[in-house]
């Protein structure tokens, strides 16, 4: 009986812990911003909850950097396409490797550090 319960609790504990970082982690809900990302896109915003809409590509698209005036302005991103995708913290594909999976989106990259750090792009695969 008591070791049912310290199993009980065990689970209880992983599942608490699972749902937690399911609760921070890219969703596939797609609360983003269907006025701007319409279709299969994968879309960059200047604000965190996608406003204002900063770049637009459809999947596939290779290495590109972000143009000078958006260079790391990103707050916010969806991927409506069935592609993954990612971005980079440096120009050219270089610096850190951040994914962006197939059909997800990230409303507020700050909790993660990285808001502001988008500095190159690629809709081809995640990292």
């Amino acid at each position: 009986m008591m070791m049912r319960k310290k199993m009980a609790g065990i689970l209880a504990s992983a599942a608490l812990a699972v749902g937690m970082v399911g609760a921070l982690a890219p969703t596939a809900a797609f609360a983003g911003n269907a006025s701007y990302c319409s279709g299969t896109y994968v879309c960059v915003y200047k604000n965190s909850g996608f406003g204002v809409g900063l770049g637009w590509r459809t999947a596939g698209f290779s290495l590109q950097n972000i143009s000078a005036a958006n260079d790391n302005e990103a707050s916010s991103w969806e991927n409506r396409t069935g592609t993954g995708a990612r971005w980079y913290t440096d120009a050219n594909g270089k610096g850190d490797c951040h994914s962006m999976a197939k059909y997800s989106e990230l409303s507020w990259m700050s909790p993660f550090g990285q808001n502001d750090n988008m500095s190159s792009w690629a809709g081809t695969k995640v990292c």
